[in-house]
């Protein structure tokens, strides 16, 4: 049997202090993705940034030992009303997307991420737990253009002549998402039954032909211990659905996994300047649902790896896994982020190109000129056509 979280989660984390340059005291800094350092807007002198070491949940590796139910302050904390020196959280009006900023951010006006509208103070709200850690960048911005250059490169063909002339680099914004990192030790236990095709053989022909299988079914039965390490789960329940009918920005889904051992503890330092993060929405028993049917999806795969002796089909009856220990942990993961708003009539479709600041995954989707798209496929078809007399003419 699964084991359930918590029912008294501990408190939440405390945000960091407000930290400002070390040299001349001015809180105007940035991240040097590059670098991996702060550098002052006003002195312009970098600095590293000063965290606490990193506890062991968040780089424990030792999923064969994890017993019992371990929950990080971060991942264990409730989403609660924000505190008011740690970060704000503001909701776009024009496009209704939420934005994290460092409480300590001077700027009168915010710009999102999502649809590029400016953000006032009366759009704020309030805010999601603190995580434990953040993935810092590791790509700068330069870097994220020329891998979304070479993105655009390869659908360049059909892409709408107006979206490629207004992309910009000033449209991409760094943005952090908000992620569980989950651990699981469990033993797993599959049955069912499993094909082997002796013979094939087709009686008759044309539309009359009928085709014959002679195969033998095995009972099966696999138990294993099961070692899940560093498992990533959005922890923004709006990010978390994946049904392409209700919402267009799965992209996100698809920037997993980041680099977890270049995870530091979480400092609002990090949110200073242009950097932002999507707020987190879930709790633990929100999410856990999804981690146990992830898990039994890589168990799956496992015992697959088993069945080398099968070659007709393999039909699973029984799915058990028997959780000995999970890990919680919360973190910031970073993405560049570019945005285009495609306008057709009265409909309008919100377009990303998305790439993981940490690995370098670039996924997105391209609005499409359907001009271009008729005038490639009526050449095409021109070409078949013609192909195909002087095949009849020439043999």
């Amino acid at each position: 049997m699964t084991q359930p979280p918590p029912e008294h989660p501990p408190p939440p984390a405390q945000h960091a202090d407000k930290v400002s340059c070390p040299h001349c005291g001015s809180t105007e800094t940035h991240w040097l993705p590059d670098q991996q350092l702060m550098r002052c807007d006003l002195c312009r002198s970098t600095f590293a940034v000063n965290v606490p070491a990193a506890p062991a949940t968040l780089v424990n590796d030792d999923v064969a030992g994890l017993h019992g139910l371990e929950v990080s302050q971060g991942a264990g904390a409730e989403v609660l009303p924000e505190a008011e020196d740690a970060v704000h959280t503001f909701r776009c009006p024009a496009c209704g997307a939420d934005l994290v900023v460092s409480a300590g951010t001077n700027e009168a006006t915010i710009r999102c991420h999502w649809c590029r509208n400016r953000i006032t103070t009366a759009d704020r709200i309030a805010n999601g737990a603190s995580p434990d850690g953040i993935i810092p960048f590791s790509l700068s911005r330069e870097q994220a253009l020329a891998i979304m250059e070479k993105f655009l490169s390869k659908r360049r063909t059909f892409a709408s002549r107006r979206f490629l002339a207004e992309f910009t680099p000033q449209g991409i914004q760094p943005v952090y998402f908000p992620y569980f990192i989950v651990d699981v030790n469990a033993r797993a236990h599959h049955a069912g039954q499993a094909g082997h095709l002796i013979r094939r053989w087709t009686e008759g022909s044309g539309k009359d032909s009928t085709t014959y299988y002679d195969w033998d079914a095995y009972a099966f039965e696999r138990q294993f211990n099961l070692y899940i390490n560093d498992l990533l789960i959005e922890n923004n329940l709006a990010f978390a659905n994946t049904d392409r009918r209700v919402n267009t920005h799965n992209i996100i889904n698809s920037m997993a996994p980041w680099n977890t051992h270049a995870m530091v503890p979480y400092s609002p330092l990090y949110l200073q300047a242009e950097y932002r993060a999507e707020p987190r929405t879930g709790n633990i028993p929100d999410v856990r649902p999804r981690v146990m049917i992830e898990a039994t999806d890589i168990s799956r795969r496992q015992s697959n790896t088993t069945m080398t002796g099968y070659n007709h089909g393999i039909r699973y009856e029984i799915d058990e896994l028997s959780v000995q220990g999970e890990r919680w942990v919360s973190a910031l993961c970073p993405v560049w982020l570019s945005s285009y708003l495609e306008v057709k009539g009265n409909r309008h479709l919100l377009h990303y190109i998305a790439v993981n600041g940490s690995t370098g995954e670039v996924m997105g989707s391209v609005p499409t000129s359907r001009t271009r798209m008729l005038v490639v496929a009526g050449i095409a078809e021109v070409i078949g056509v013609i192909g195909a007399i002087a095949f009849l003419i020439f043999g």
